[in-house]
C-alpha cells in the first residue's frame, strides 16, 4: 500500500490522531505531511451489528471444500498480502488451509523475477506476475493452466504494476492493486481518479460483460457507508468521496456485481485493518477489497466471504492488514 516502510510509518500516525479523537487530528508533518490521510488513519473490519465490537463471522470457510481443480465448486479468491517476502509463509499457510483454485495477489513488493514461482508450482499452483521493486505488484495463482491476456493497464503505466488478467478455469480473471490517492489534497489522488477512468476504458474497449469475468482486488474506496466502521466522521476524505464512488459505480454499472454485497445484508463487514491502535479488536475498518464479477459469474455464485480468520496471526506468523475474500462457483465448464 505504501512506497516504503517510513511512508507507512507516516500514515499510521496520522491514523492514531484520527482515532484518539478529532481534536488530536495532526497533519504530521514532520516526516510527510502528503500521508497524513493514507488509509484514513483509521482501520477497518466490520462494525459489530449490536454495537458490543463483537465480530460475527457471515459464513465458515471449510478447509476442505477448495477445489484443488476438481469438482463441482471452483473457489477463487482476491488477497492483498503487503508483501510476498514478509508474508509467503502465511500465503503457503493459507493456500493449504483454504485450498482456493485462482488467487488474484496485491501488493507483492518484489521484481517479477524474484517471484516464487518453484514454491508455489510445488503447491499446484501456475504463476504469473506483473510487479516491480519494492512496492505495487499483483499476481495470479491457479490450479489449472493460466494464459496471460493484458500485463499492466494501458495508459497508466506511469502508476505501477497494478493489473494483471489471464484467462484461466473458464474464467478471464483480472486482479488490480488500485492507487491510493493519499488525501483528497494531494495530487495523486486525481491521479487515482484517472486511474480509474482508464480501467473503466479498459473494459468498455476490451471486456464482453456477457462473459464469465472477475475484477478482483483492492480498490481503495468504500463504496457505500457500511463499507467503513465511522462513514460519518470521514465522509468527504480519502476512499469516502463522491469522486472516487462514481469511479468504483462506473465499473459496476459496466456490467459487474459486488458479490459479497449482493448475497449477504448491509452487515458491516470489512476486510482491512490498521496494525496499530487495536483497530482488529475494536472492529474499526473498512471493505475495500472485492471480487466483482459479471452476470454469467454472479449466477454460479453460491458463497462469498471475508476470510477474517486469516487477519490473526498463525503459528508466530504476521497476518497482513487484509484478509482475504473468497467466492465459491459453480465450476464454469
Amino acid at each position: 500500500m505504501f512506497r516504503c516502510e517510513a511512508e507507512q510509518d507516516n500514515a499510521v500516525a496520522a491514523i492514531h490522531g484520527v482515532l484518539t479523537g478529532i481534536r488530536h487530528e495532526r497533519s504530521n508533518d514532520r516526516r510527510s505531511g502528503a500521508f497524513a490521510e493514507a488509509r484514513l488513519g483509521y482501520a477497518a473490519n466490520r462494525g459489530g451489528r449490536e454495537g458490543t465490537g463483537a465480530m460475527t463471522e457471515r459464513a465458515t470457510v471449510e478447509a476442505d471444500s477448495g477445489g484443488g481443480g476438481a469438482g463441482s465448486m471452483l473457489r477463487v479468491a482476491t488477497w492483498n498480502i503487503n508483501g510476498m517476502r514478509a508474508r509467503f509463509d502465511f500465503l503457503v499457510h493459507w493456500l493449504r488451509a483454504r485450498r482456493p483454485d485462482v488467487v488474484g495477489l496485491q501488493e507483492l513488493k518484489m521484481p517479477e523475477d524474484a517471484v516464487p514461482r518453484r514454491e508455489l508450482e510445488q503447491l499446484g499452483y501456475a504463476v504469473e506476475a506483473c510487479s516491480e521493486k519494492s512496492w505495487n505488484g499483483v499476481a495470479v495463482l491457479s490450479r489449472l493452466p493460466i494464459e496471460v491476456v493484458q500485463s499492466g493497464l494501458p495508459g497508466g503505466e506511469e502508476h505501477g504494476a497494478r493489473l494483471l488478467t489471464v484467462r484461466t478455469a473458464g474464467l478471464l480473471f483480472t486482479t488490480v492493486y488500485c492507487p491510493n490517492g493519499k488525501s483528497v489534497e494531494h495530487d495523486d489522488f486525481s491521479r487515482k481518479l484517472e486511474w480509474f477512468d482508464r480501467l473503466a476504458e479498459h473494459l468498455a474497449e476490451s471486456r464482453d460483460p456477457h462473459e464469465p469475468y472477475v475484477l478482483a482486488g483492492d480498490f481503495n474506496i468504500c463504496r457505500r457507508g457500511v463499507d467503513s466502521w465511522d462513514a460519518a466522521r470521514f465522509e468527504g476524505r480519502i476512499f469516502h468521496t463522491a469522486e472516487e464512488r462514481r469511479r468504483l459505480d462506473a465499473l459496476i454499472d459496466w456490467g459487474l456485481e459486488d458479490l459479497y454485497r449482493s448475497r449477504g445484508p448491509d452487515d458491516g463487514a470489512f476486510s482491512w485493518w490498521d496494525y496499530r491502535g487495536g483497530a482488529f479488536h475494536r472492529n474499526q475498518g473498512l471493505r475495500i477489497d472485492l471480487l466483482l464479477g459479471t452476470r454469467a459469474v454472479g449466477e454460479r455464485t453460491r458463497d462469498v466471504t471475508i476470510d477474517r480468520d486469516y487477519r490473526k496471526k498463525k503459528d508466530g506468523l504476521v497476518a497482513s492488514d487484509h484478509a482475504p475474500v473468497l467466492a465459491d462457483l459453480v465450476r464454469l465448464e
